[in-house]
């Protein structure tokens, strides 16, 4: 029997939809890498967090107890088998999203700004050269 403590109960918990930690060598992997790790140094009083990535045994040994862990499952991508724990806060940490809640929940979603990898703005053209 597992005994969880009360102040452990009343928390709120907010969840972290980090699956591109997987692969910390894209921007996506960067953003959500720097910032859990920024997270990690802030005080959390009344709330926690759940980091939802794939490979959980390596946040735990860089995190500790800092966070709250679910490890990523393929299958919760299907509308039957998402995550049916509800959460205070659900935060998809990019545009890119893979998981969905099972319940209606209070849901944020950090888009990025990724149309300059397609789109040049003029002033940041060169100017063509001239052939002589």
């Amino acid at each position: 029997m597992v005994i969880i403590p009360k102040h452990k109960i009343d928390m709120k918990q907010v969840f972290l939809e980090s699956h591109n930690l997987k692969n910390k060598f894209s921007g996506f992997g960067q953003f959500n890498y720097h910032l859990i790790k920024a997270l990690a140094k802030q005080k959390k009083e009344g709330f926690t967090i759940v980091l939802h990535a794939k490979d959980t045994a390596v946040l735990k040994q860089e995190f500790g107890q800092g966070f709250e862990y679910k490890k990523y499952k393929s299958i919760t991508r299907h509308k039957a088998f998402r995550i049916k724990k509800k959460y205070k806060l659900w935060h998809c940490l990019n545009q890119n999203i893979k998981i969905e809640p099972f319940f209606k929940t209070p849901y944020l979603l950090t888009v990025h700004d990724v149309h300059f990898a397609t789109q040049t703005p003029a002033h940041l053209t060169c100017p063509a050269k001239r052939s002589v």
